[in-house]
């Protein structure tokens, strides 16, 4: 039992530290596909993308599943690119990387006069 248990606990927090890296993982990739879905709509600026990307993230940041988030939304010719990055808590040391990165990148939307196409 002195053996195997260290070994058991030591599997269960591993499990539990994956989960929580792709947890934070699909967290961002969320965050950063609404920060640039908002971003892309006519009218709309990049603090509009960036306001979304955060509200997704609301609940994540003040429960401690992220820390250190950054949102960055950028117009880069007709298209939106948005990426965010944040710190996954550690547990146990595993070989993950701690930190997770989402990017999404689409075309920005704009009103073509008919006959002009």
């Amino acid at each position: 039992m002195v053996i195997l248990f260290p070994l058991i606990m030591m599997m269960f927090m591993g499990a539990v530290q994956w989960g929580l890296y792709y947890h934070a993982e699909a967290l961002v990739n969320a965050a950063a596909q609404d920060g640039a879905r908002r971003a892309e709509s006519q009218g709309s600026t990049t603090a509009d993308g960036e306001r979304a990307a955060r509200d997704t993230l609301g609940q994540a940041t003040q429960n401690g599943a992220l820390a250190n988030v950054t949102v960055a939304v950028t117009v880069v010719g007709p298209n939106v690119q948005a990426v965010v990055t944040g710190d996954v808590p550690m547990l146990v040391p595993l070989p993950l990387p701690r930190t997770v990165r989402g990017v999404s990148v689409g075309p920005r939307e704009r009103f073509i006069q008919e006959g002009t196409r």
